[in-house]
């Protein structure tokens, strides 16, 4: 028993001196080798459009990709992949870093129908690299591209009773252009104008195609544009009109350009009067000698304004006079800017409206924001003008005629929401028309009706005349042209 007792003590402190000798010592050598991370990868396919997982199969090139590693004797600290088609200029294939574990991706097929293959690889703590990557082989398909006119950007007039509509010569088109998987895969963007056996592309990003007179002759034409992607499908020609823009009667749509002639441009944008003030105003021009067509170019907005603002900016500054008329409906607040510009430029402007402002809940009246009248505020003094009111050039030039309304104009009863005649014109601007006090009953007061903007150096003569009425129901229209064309706006 005692020879035992000796022996199992030396047993003991042998084997906890064979234990304590295999640690490993820093330095020495002997540190037990570190194991690679192992990657795992599942794959959901997710269309552009959609949040939903697809099935395997043919799908969009956009692709959801989920990934995560396990690493036994530390912890992942990044992840590498790359796609089958990524590689150098050499054809060596190039590994991209990442920390995430999960991505959406838009696959870069190089045909229509692809085989793709996707790898990736962890990297544990010390540098460690999973030697056998997760890895996804799948059939892809490319979606081609799409392109479609921005909303009511070009929308075909709808006119029912002519087949074709118009603008003029400076007409930016701007279109859509994007893929369901991901607008980065289009290549390639090219338009046509009447003739599609020969195409011009446009700057990867440019979204429209500026045409100006240069390009647009009168006449009828047709524009196309179509975009091609990085898998060469191209995506169907849109053009405008479109095909299927049809009449009621199932006509095809045209679309024409009208020239810019003369000096004058004549806008007309209040469709309840079209039918009164067109003729009228055309023929007091003509009275004065000014013929359609060949001294001014008329443009009926009732129908349309351009989308484009420099398209607009380019139209106007074709002229050096631009007559702007309607009653109590205008579009005039959005061309405020570029009328503001034309006149900063050396342009001039006569203004006839009474679309101006609406009564506030207090009872008095307001300006809209963004008119460009030389008004300072809206008096509200007068409902109604007649006939029998003269309007007096009182602080005009010589030569402006008195004139007279051709019928009894007013606004709606008092406790309406449209203010009254008159208004107080701004510090730019000075009375050039007023309506005098008429005895009652009822008792109606002065009000000015018209201002004058004096041009900037040339106080003799303007730069903008604003008529706070409906100027085509007032007689004396020609002498009105001649006074304004060739006296005032003639500098």
């Amino acid at each position: 028993m005692s020879r035992l007792r000796l022996v199992l003590p030396f047993l003991a402190l042998l084997a906890l001196w064979a234990f304590l000798g295999c640690e490993p010592k820093e330095g020495d050598g002997s540190r037990l080798e570190n194991l690679p991370p192992q990657t795992h990868l599942t794959v959901g396919y997710f269309r552009a459009d959609s949040s939903a997982v697809d099935t395997m199969g043919l799908s969009t090139s956009r692709v959801g990709l989920s990934w995560w590693a396990e690493d036994g004797d530390g912890w992942v600290d990044h992840y590498l992949y790359r796609w089958s088609t990524d590689v150098d200029s050499a054809g060596n294939p190039v590994w991209t870093r990442t920390e995430a574990e999960s991505d959406t991706f838009v696959v870069r097929l190089t045909q229509q129908l692809d085989t793709v293959r996707f790898e990736i690889r962890a990297v544990d703590n010390e540098g460690a690299v999973d030697p056998s990557p997760a890895v996804t082989v799948f059939p892809a398909y490319n979606q081609k591209p799409r392109v479609d006119w921005v909303a009511e950007s070009q929308e075909l007039l709808s006119n029912t009773t002519a087949d074709t509509s118009w603008t003029f010569g400076y007409n930016t088109f701007h279109f859509n252009a994007w893929d369901l998987d991901g607008s980065e895969t289009i290549t390639r963007v090219v338009w046509a104008l009447d003739d599609t056996s020969s195409w011009t592309d446009l700057p990867l990003g440019q979204k429209s195609i500026p045409l100006s007179p240069l390009d647009l002759r009168p006449g009828a034409h047709r524009v196309f544009v179509k975009a091609q992607d990085i898998a060469q499908a191209w995506s169907e020609t849109l053009s405008y009109p479109r095909v299927e823009d049809t009449l009621a009667t199932g006509e095809s749509q045209v679309w024409a350009v009208k020239p810019l002639m003369g000096n004058l441009l004549v806008i007309f944008d209040d469709p309840a009067e079209e039918s009164e003030g067109v003729p009228t105003i055309q023929q007091g021009l003509a009275d004065m000698g000014y013929g359609l067509g060949d001294d001014y170019t008329f443009w009926l907005a009732t129908d349309w304004l351009p989308y484009d603002e420099q398209d607009f900016q380019s139209i106007i500054e074709t002229f050096s006079m631009v007559f702007w008329f309607s009653w109590k409906n205008t579009q005039n607040e959005v061309a405020c800017d570029n009328l503001n510009l034309f006149m900063a430029r050396g342009g001039k402007v006569l203004m006839s409206t009474t679309d101006l402002g609406r009564r506030s809940s207090s009872g008095g009246t307001y300006l809209f924001d963004g008119i460009c009248v030389p008004v300072d505020s809206l008096t509200d003094l007068r409902d109604r003008i007649l006939p029998s009111h003269p309007l007096l050039p009182e602080g005009a030039p010589t030569g402006y005629p008195v004139l007279h309304m051709t019928e009894a104009i007013s606004f709606m009863s008092p406790g309406s929401e449209y203010p009254r005649f008159g208004f107080t014109p701004d510090s730019s601007a000075f009375e050039l028309y007023i309506v005098p006090e008429t005895a009652g009953p009822p008792l109606r007061p002065r009000v000015p009706v018209a201002a004058r903007t004096p041009a900037e150096g040339l106080p003799a003569k303007a730069k903008q005349l604003f008529f706070g009425l409906p100027l085509h129901k007032a007689d004396n229209l020609d002498s009105l042209f001649q006074a304004v064309i060739h006296d005032d706006f003639n500098w």
